[in-house]
């Protein structure tokens, strides 16, 4: 069954543990909620299951619906409970009960099972999760990874319509964190819902259909687990990246990159990403550092650390040659704009008489531009410069942007917040290839054409 939360807000005492929270959970997806600790993860998992009750909002899960401006009766509570199933991160299993049970208390006493119905059920659950050898042992004489299972076996019992896990994988080791990831992948196939917590990326990335990004108590990012691990969005920002013809990422973001890890000694190696996912991506450790075209505007500098600019930076609209000379004959009018960038929400902060149009890359802009099924593209100044030259068709709309409230203060790296040794290298490297020609060499190359 699907999920449906709408402005929840939950306190511990004076303590705000959940602001604001809204999320859309289709059936049969599996939900990971990543995040530092203290980001409200496990409040949110708890709020799924009432065993936080929030103060505003509203929740609807496995056919369930409750609007907190009122008390959920008693009896409400265990209605949701019998199709909501959970599994602790302490297994929470009853050490004087055997394994078999554990799995057949509830069942007996919840949904009036007879105890052979219930050994039944009890039976086909062990098999399927490889504890029948274990059916008569308790909880004392397991392993964490066999208690884990045991817990899992035991949520199932009930046959729910959403399972829930709080850090399902933590204190494993490898092999069994394996195990237990093959396990939600199992159910996943079954079209049951579930919702993870977890701190462990790898686990995510494994077992995810859409992600959500948690910070004290808000929801910072989300998508699904294409936008944050596989990323499709071709490198087409040139003259900072673009592909040549071998397939290769080329761009001045690219030499800069390499004359600055060589000289920090490091390693440095590109990927395709979707702007969009860039800072989430960051923060979940798929790579260690950012530098692809991006502002350093206020908002951003709230979620990761910037070096100093490498590049000075404004944005220009472009349209078709004679068309247009001012902004203001853009009202109306369709406006092209990478999604997920400063530039778009410039113009639907400063310009909403344009419709906006976003695109995953810019050259599919340009591409709409030129055969005129958009009538001008809002980028930076030196990407559409490029444009420009290329082009005699097209020119440019009006002045340069410089707004730094959206632009900020030029191009920067951005690292994960706190690694300011990484920061530091790169600000140092960066005075090093000015100083000594580098980067003049490099700008040359891409904008001195």
């Amino acid at each position: 069954m699907s999920i449906q939360l709408n402005g929840i807000n939950c306190f511990y005492g004076a303590h705000q543990a959940l602001f604001d929270i809204t999320l859309d959970c289709p059936e049969g997806e599996t939900l990971v909620l990543l995040g530092p600790s203290g980001a409200g993860k496990s409040s949110l998992l708890r709020v799924l299951n009432l065993l936080e009750m929030p103060r505003s909002g509203t929740l609807t899960i496995a056919g369930n619906h409750f609007d907190f401006t009122k008390t959920p009766s008693d009896k409400a509570i265990r209605e949701l409970r019998q199709n909501v199933g959970m599994v602790f991160q302490q297994y929470n299993l009853w050490p004087h009960l055997t394994v078999v049970q554990n799995l057949i208390e509830a069942p007996c006493r919840v949904l009036g099972l007879t105890k052979d119905q219930a050994l039944a059920r009890a039976e086909k659950l062990l098999e399927r999760l490889r504890l029948k050898p274990y059916s008569d042992r308790y909880p004392l004489h397991l392993s964490g990874g066999q208690q884990q299972r045991v817990a899992i076996a035991r949520a199932l019992m009930m046959e729910p319509q959403v399972l829930l896990f709080d850090e399902p994988t933590a204190a494993l080791d490898p092999e069994i964190t394996a195990q237990i990831v093959s396990i939600i992948h199992e159910l996943a196939e079954t079209n049951i819902t579930q919702v993870i917590v977890t701190h462990e990326v790898e686990v995510a990335r494994k077992t995810a259909s859409r992600v959500i990004y948690m910070e004290n108590g808000h929801i910072v990012e989300h998508g699904d687990a294409g936008c944050f691990a596989h990323p499709q969005t071709e490198a087409s920002y040139p003259p900072f990246e673009s592909m040549d013809a071998n397939n290769k990422i080329v761009g001045f973001d690219v030499d800069l990159a390499n004359a600055l890890c060589k000289e920090i000694d490091a390693s440095c190696t590109f990927t395709n990403q979707a702007f969009d996912s860039l800072i989430p991506s960051l923060k979940f450790r798929r790579f260690d550092a950012v530098m692809a075209g991006m502002d350093i505007t206020p908002e951003r500098e709230k979620q990761v650390l910037f070096t100093t600019p490498y590049y000075d930076n404004s944005a220009l609209f472009v349209g078709q040659q004679g068309k247009y000379t001012s902004v203001d004959q853009l009202k109306g009018k369709k406006v092209g704009v990478q999604n997920g960038t400063t530039h778009q929400k410039f113009i639907m902060d400063k310009h909403p008489e344009i419709t906006t149009v976003p695109y995953d890359s810019y050259q599919n802009a340009k591409l709409d531009l030129q055969n005129g099924r958009i009538d001008a593209v809002f980028g930076d100044t030196a990407v559409v410069t490029e444009w420009l030259k290329a082009n005699p068709k097209l020119a440019p709309v009006g002045d340069k942007v410089t707004d730094k409230d959206y632009f900020g203060t030029g191009l920067g790296i951005a690292v994960r917040q706190g690694n300011t040794e990484l920061q530091q290298k790169f600000n140092t490297a960066l005075e090093k290839v000015k100083k000594d020609g580098t980067y003049e060499t490099i700008y040359n190359k891409w904008f001195q054409k």
